[in-house]
């Protein structure tokens, strides 16, 4: 073996930098925290804490589930979440390519893969809490909202009505998450106009 072949045997692997795969990381905690957070929605629905009826039903004592299906949906979509939060340096594996020069394969196409399923299913829950907020402020029958608050309520208001007793809660919330995506909410809350 040739002498530079030695010397180059022996040379420690190039360093990588793992900023990116902690950017990554970070975006992802931070997209989990942000599905977690739908704390505040469940208790929404229960009438221990929010003192308002069962599930945001109409009235206290129907028999009448309300919304509280959909605090199961956001418990379900915020475990799928912080699995997907889960590290991908888990899944590394030896790909020995080039005659074993190049032992192992880069996992940002699935981090990325992730962190992009990660921000639909926090669109998801944002779109799942906005609309038991909403029924919450419309069973409370507040006199006035903030200016913000009062056009976020009606853009959600647009998307998806009120459910009254007897009524099914909507089956498809769609137009909501596609608005969160958007960001049409944070423009309609917005004070000054951009």
């Amino acid at each position: 073996m040739p002498a530079s072949a030695r010397q180059l045997s022996r040379q420690a692997p190039p360093r990588r930098s793992i900023r990116p795969t902690a950017r990554r990381s970070r975006c992802s905690i931070a997209i989990s925290s942000t599905a977690s957070a739908c704390e505040r929605s469940l208790k929404l629905l229960q009438r221990p804490f929010s003192d308002l009826p069962e599930g945001l039903a109409l009235r206290v004592g129907i028999a009448d589930d309300g919304l509280s299906e959909f605090g199961i949906a956001m418990q379900a979509i915020v475990a799928e979440a912080r699995l997907l939060a889960q590290p991908v340096s888990f899944e590394g594996a030896s790909t020995t390519q080039a005659e074993g020069i190049e032992d192992r394969m880069t996992m940002a196409p699935l981090s990325a893969r992730r962190l992009a399923d990660m921000a639909d299913l926090a669109a998801r829950v944002v779109a799942l809490e906005l609309f038991v907020a909403a029924q919450a402020i419309d069973l409370r029958r507040l006199p006035r909202l903030g200016e913000g608050t009062g056009r976020a309520l009606r853009l959600l208001r647009e998307l998806a009505t009120f459910t009254g007793h007897g009524q099914a809660p909507p089956a498809d919330l769609e137009l909501l998450v596609d608005a969160v995506r958007a960001g049409r909410f944070t423009d309609a809350a917005r004070l000054t106009p951009t």
